[in-house]
């Protein structure tokens, strides 16, 4: 059973996770690429061509999404969201991936890496401790984040909400918040100008990307994440109560993250139609979270496992 494996640091579940990723992203060999749909040009030229190739698709993406996964893992495990290590939190990143039908290789997901590099640092903060150098590398990691997508730009707020969170007002914190984010940016924006001569801007009209249609067992596979996520987040809310101050403040700092990727998501539906799902990140924590503090593991076996096999069939029929 899913839960059960994963919910312990063992040498099956380290080894297992990317097999298992491995074999989710086979649709990959069966799927004809669309044409992406990016704010940049190198964006969309780097996307197509990635995806025209199916081996090095499923390569980077496999190695990718392992590597968030694993990411995903050691930050819940080093701030001890709970008792002992688990592996759960990079599966639920997964499947939530896998129910949104985005197990492909795009530059979204390698801005998501440096998301979780980012949130790793955040949660390093310590109330007592000097946080210039974990604000810094924060937000380093996020003008990254910003510059494989665009999207990510209301991220830029986390460290400064962490900061309001967690730490009292020091200008140094807030002065080198401000030079980390900008350091990549500006780097970024020079390297696009000296080579392409201007910003590499799309600024033809945007066609957007094709959505699937809506379907009995897409809309079945929606419905169960929903009630997932519904039902750990009034879990998770349970669990925050009874936990000590500093489990609050982090479990903040996730909160923050999801309402700014949840904004930055609605930016790119429904004035772009582009796609956009950073959100799966902090709902990994919450919903690992919840899954692993419940005392029916049988029940909860069952519902993961219907939930990759409903997921696993629409992308299989999608193909």
């Amino acid at each position: 059973m899913l839960v059960t494996l994963y919910s312990s640091k063992t040498p099956i579940a380290v080894f297992s996770l990317p097999i298992l990723i491995g074999i989710l992203c086979a649709p990959i060999f069966f799927t004809t690429p669309q044409s992406a749909q990016y704010l940049i040009n190198w964006q969309i030229v780097m996307v197509d061509w990635v995806q025209s190739q199916a081996i090095i698709n499923y390569c980077l993406t496999v190695v990718i999404l392992s590597t968030i996964a694993h990411q995903i893992n050691n930050v819940y495990n080093a701030q001890i969201f709970y008792s002992k290590a688990t592996f759960l939190p990079g599966l639920i990143y997964v499947l939530m991936l896998l129910s949104l039908g985005q197990l492909t290789f795009s530059t979204a997901i390698i801005a998501q890496l440096f998301v979780v590099l980012s949130l790793s640092s955040l949660m390093k903060t310590r109330r007592q401790d000097n946080a210039k150098v974990q604000i810094f590398w924060a937000s380093v990691f996020i003008g990254i984040a910003i510059g494989f997508s665009s999207f990510h730009l209301p991220l830029l707020l986390l460290p400064w909400l962490t900061l309001m969170a967690i730490r009292p007002f020091v200008w140094r914190e807030w002065f080198v918040m401000l030079l980390g984010a900008a350091l990549p940016m500006i780097y970024y924006v020079s390297i696009i100008y000296l080579v392409k001569g201007d910003l590499d801007l799309q600024l033809e009209e945007n066609v957007g990307v094709e959505y699937a249609r809506m379907n009995l067992l897409r809309a079945t596979n929606y419905a169960i994440v929903g009630l997932i996520v519904v039902g750990s987040g009034f879990k998770y809310l349970g669990i925050m109560r009874s936990e000590v101050n500093r489990f609050k403040k982090l479990s903040l700092i996730l909160f923050h993250l999801l309402w700014l990727s949840t904004a930055s998501w609605a930016i790119a539906r429904y004035l772009f139609d582009l796609k956009f799902f950073t959100f799966v990140v902090p709902l990994a924590f919450f919903v690992g979270t919840a899954i692993l503090h419940s005392k029916r593991t049988s029940v909860m076996n069952l519902i993961v496992i219907i939930w990759l096999i409903i997921s696993a069939a629409n992308v299989v029929l999608s193909t």
